[in-house]
C-alpha cells in the first residue's frame, strides 16, 4: 500500500521538478543573452 502511495507522490513531484529544471535552464540562457547584449552594446 505504502509503495503505491510513494509512486503517486513521485508522479506529482516530477512535473514540478521538470518545470523548475526548465526554468533554471531558461534563466541560464537569459543571463547569457543579457551578457552578450551588454557586450554588443558596449562594443558598438
Amino acid at each position: 500500500m505504502s509503495g503505491n502511495q510513494k509512486i503517486t507522490k513521485n508522479a506529482e513531484i516530477l512535473p514540478i521538478s521538470k518545470l523548475l529544471f526548465s526554468f533554471f535552464k531558461y534563466e541560464q540562457h537569459l543571463k547569457a543573452f543579457v551578457k552578450l547584449f551588454r557586450k554588443i552594446r558596449h562594443g558598438g
